[in-house]
């Protein structure tokens, strides 16, 4: 099993995804301080963890620029707090995963701007989720863009493994 991660320090999306690439369950985890997504982290690296899964992580991109989105936490916090819980439970297998890499086999080129990438994510994640036999995403879901780009992250990891 593949536990994908689009870790951001608001809301981290989670996919669980088949060695083929077929998506088990996705999910949100969000929080607003650093020890709750911590704790909300732990609890789910605890049940999931029953599948014995390889993590797929985006790699942290800090965007601090002023008119970019900053996070409340430091940069690769939220990347950090998963990767050491999934050590906890003596998961080692780590695949740090470019978001320009799974965006150009996921959903292609010629997406301007972050609104259209999401778009496109959410409409993959959709096709994928739809191939799993599991239902669509809530478009009114919070953190609907973090779990279609863990689920695109996770179908792309899949591939690249085999």
């Amino acid at each position: 099993m593949i536990l994908a991660v689009d870790p951001s320090s608001k809301s981290s999306g989670w996919c669980l995804v088949n060695p083929d690439g077929t998506v088990v369950k996705c999910g949100v985890v969000r929080a607003t301080r650093i020890g709750l997504m911590a704790s909300r982290i732990r609890d789910l690296c605890r049940d999931l963890l029953v599948y014995g899964a390889t993590l797929a992580i985006e790699r942290a991109t800090p965007q601090t620029r002023k008119g970019i989105y900053r996070d409340l936490f430091p940069a690769g916090m939220a990347a950090g707090i998963w990767i050491a819980e999934l050590q906890a439970y003596g998961t080692h297998d780590l695949l740090l995963v470019t978001p320009r890499d799974w965006r150009k086999a996921m959903i292609g080129k010629g997406h301007r701007g972050r609104d259209a990438k999401k778009r496109a994510a959410i409409q993959r994640a959709n096709a994928e989720l739809s191939a799993s036999g599991l239902p669509r995403l809530d478009p009114a879901m919070t953190g609907l863009d973090d779990v279609a780009e863990a689920i695109c992250i996770g179908v792309y990891a899949a591939g690249r493994a085999k």
